[in-house]
Formats: C-alpha cells, sequence, structure tokens
C-alpha cells in the first residue's frame, strides 16, 4: 500500500480479541511498547493491560517511535491503531484482518503535514465516537448491514475490493495519486458515507440489538403494515425525497436484528412517475419497489440490474495494476 500512515479504528463484537491480534502484528519482530498511557498517567504494562483497559471508562494507549506504532482501547467496542504500512501489501493487510474479529474497519484521512489538503475536507463520522471516515472503509460479515445493501459496494463512486471470506474494500481514491488528487476523488464517496453537499447518508453505525419493542416505523410516516414472514414493512409512500430515504435507511439498519420485528427491507408502493425516478437508489438500497397495475400492484425492481459505472479513476487503478502483474 503506497501510503505515508495508516490510522484506522475498527469496531469489535470482541474489542479485546480484535486488540490482541492488532498488538502481535504491530508488534512482530520483537518490538514492544515504549509507553502505555491511560490519558492522564503511564498504565502499568503487565501481559493483561488489554484486558484491564476496556473496564475503564476512558481510552488506553500503548505507543512506539522507530518505527512508529499505536494502539488505542476504548471502553466502548472501538479499537485505533497506526503504522507506516510502505511496502506492505494489500494482499498481506487483508490476511491480518482475517484474523482480526471486526465489523467495520474506517481508515482515517492520511494527514502527517501541516498543509495536507486533507486537514480542510469536512469531516465525515463513520463508527461512533470513532472519529471519520478518510480513504477507505472495510466491513465484514455482520458489518454489512450498515449499507442499505451490499450492491453499493459495486455500484458507487469507488473502487470495491473483495477480501478473504467475507471481508469488503471499499476504497475511496487513488493512493498513489497527489494529496489534492485524493481529496477531490473521495469527495463523492465521503458525501455518501456522510450527506455532506446536501445528499443522503448511506452508512450507520453497528447497533446492537433492541431489547425492547419500540415505536412502529409509521410514526415517520413510513410503511406501517409489519410482514413477518418476509421480514418487512409495506404500505404507500407519495414520495421518495431525501429526509424519507434516510428514514428508511436508518430503520432497516437499526432494527434488522430486531427480535420483535426484524427488517430485511421495505416494500414500497409508489406512484409509477415516483417509481421510475427513483428506482434505481431505491434499488441499490434494495426496497422492493412496487407500482399500481390494474385492480392490484405489481413489483418492477426485480428486473432492474444496471451494470456498474466506475468513475475514471477507478479505470485508472485497474488497469494500471492489470499491467502490472
Amino acid at each position: 500500500m503506497h501510503l505515508d500512515l495508516f490510522f484506522g479504528t475498527l469496531h469489535s463484537s470482541d474489542p479485546v480479541a480484535a486488540a490482541k491480534r492488532l498488538e502481535r502484528f504491530l508488534l512482530q519482530g520483537g518490538l514492544e511498547w515504549q509507553r502505555i498511557r491511560d490519558g492522564v498517567k503511564d498504565f502499568p504494562q503487565t501481559p493483561d493491560w488489554i484486558e484491564r483497559s476496556v473496564e475503564l471508562p476512558h481510552g488506553v494507549m500503548a505507543f512506539r517511535e522507530n518505527p512508529e506504532r499505536r494502539l488505542h482501547t476504548y471502553h466502548h467496542p472501538l479499537v485505533d491503531f497506526s503504522w507506516y504500512p510502505d511496502g506492505y501489501s494489500l494482499d498481506a493487510f487483508f490476511d491480518l484482518l482475517s484474523e482480526v474479529p471486526f465489523d467495520v474497519l474506517q481508515a482515517h484521512a492520511p494527514v502527517r503535514s501541516m498543509d495536507s489538503p486533507w486537514r480542510e475536507v469536512p469531516r465525515v463520522g463513520g463508527i461512533d465516537y470513532g472519529g471519520d471516515i478518510g480513504w477507505a472503509l472495510f466491513f465484514q460479515g455482520g458489518g454489512h448491514h450498515c449499507l442499505p445493501s451490499r450492491r453499493w459496494l459495486t455500484h458507487g463512486p469507488w473502487l470495491h475490493r473483495q477480501g478473504p471470506g467475507d471481508i469488503s474494500m471499499i476504497q475511496l481514491c487513488d493512493w498513489e495519486a497527489a494529496p489534492e488528487v485524493q481529496v477531490a476523488q473521495a469527495h463523492a464517496g465521503r458525501s455518501l458515507f456522510g450527506g455532506l453537499d446536501g445528499a443522503y447518508s448511506i452508512f450507520r453505525s453497528p447497533r446492537p440489538a433492541p431489547t425492547q419493542q419500540g415505536e412502529r416505523p409509521r410514526r415517520w410516516s413510513l410503511p406501517g403494515e409489519y410482514d413477518a414472514a418476509q421480514r418487512l414493512w409495506r404500505g404507500p409512500l407519495p414520495t421518495i425525497d431525501k429526509l424519507t430515504l434516510s428514514r428508511l435507511i436508518s430503520w432497516k439498519a437499526e432494527h434488522h436484528h430486531d427480535p420483535w420485528e426484524p427488517v430485511d427491507t421495505f416494500a414500497l408502493e409508489l406512484q409509477p412517475d415516483v417509481a421510475q425516478a427513483h428506482l434505481h437508489v431505491l434499488w441499490l438500497c434494495g426496497f422492493q419497489v412496487w407500482v399500481p397495475e390494474g385492480a392490484g400492484w405489481v413489483r418492477i425492481d426485480t428486473d432492474y440490474d444496471p451494470e456498474p459505472d466506475p468513475p475514471v479513476w477507478v479505470r485508472e487503478v485497474l488497469g494500471r495494476e492489470a499491467a502490472r502483474r
């Protein structure tokens, strides 16, 4: 990976196991932490420091210089880590991630100098309390539910890479490009993840399953008839706008594992003009699109299968990589 610095935050259902595997990676070759701090004072460097650190209400950071390595654990299910990956292949990084229990990993903006154009970009929040999304996102297993559907992986303004097992990567820019070019390339994808430029956001931070039965989505004027057999909400909507789309995406993400009314999708009953105008994004989100026909309704999204249309820089990166093989 042609990066000056990799700084990432991952969300894990087992942050202790994730941090311990990352620690073995960061300290390979006999390296040791030079200091471990709990924010205000030194933290005892015992073999079980990671297990003890996640019990504290604030974070604990281990670090060393030459070569720089950092590992930051928290009370909530997040782990930060950073290192210099120059010369470290993406395949090797995928192999590492396949051994780390994580749902989502966000790579922060590669900022090392005070005059970096990355310092001027709006912050795009990804994982709760985990900083912002910079140049890439990685998903594993259930972490894919942070997206409305996996169709976004191959149909967004980014480069999709498939790792081992069930690991997916979304690369938002060409890491060999100049920083100002990277910022411009990443803007379209970061806008979708952070709702920039008036766009809706397609990313929702991982959520635990609800512990009590909540209100029905009709509270938001969303489809109000629940179909338990198909795990969906069905009903008519007068229009599709940014607010409605955001609410649909949020409800699906937050209630996918709902023990009372789990949600896989929505069956939206729309007028033909509204349905056709928004068919592409509704298909990307994995929503069913129904229009009136005769005395009933007919579904129109099942035959919709557009070809991916990646930006120019993605084609250039793939061409460059093919030429190097």
